[in-house]
């Protein structure tokens, strides 16, 4: 390595206070940022999973009201048989 390689690595000064409160700031915007877009994607996911599990609902209650109709249908079909 040559000498002018190792001027590039300066060590850095501790910040003041006004910089040290800015950076943090800042820092605090990013992590915020960051979790409204998890909690909107976490919110997204559970609508997704409830319209799923309505939809399923709906079908298997679809199910049981057809069976139920197919049965009073046979019902009423042997009803009618004379004996």
């Amino acid at each position: 390595m040559r000498f002018s390689e190792f001027n590039a690595f300066k060590p850095t000064k501790p910040l003041t206070p006004a910089q040290a409160r800015t950076r943090s700031l800042k820092l605090q915007v990013d992590r915020s940022k960051a979790a409204v877009k998890a909690e909107r994607a976490s919110q997204k996911r559970n609508n997704e999973h409830e319209q799923h599990r309505k939809h399923l609902q709906a079908q298997a209650t679809q199910s049981r009201n057809q069976a139920e109709q197919h049965r009073k249908k046979i019902a009423a079909i042997a009803a009618q048989r004379p004996r």
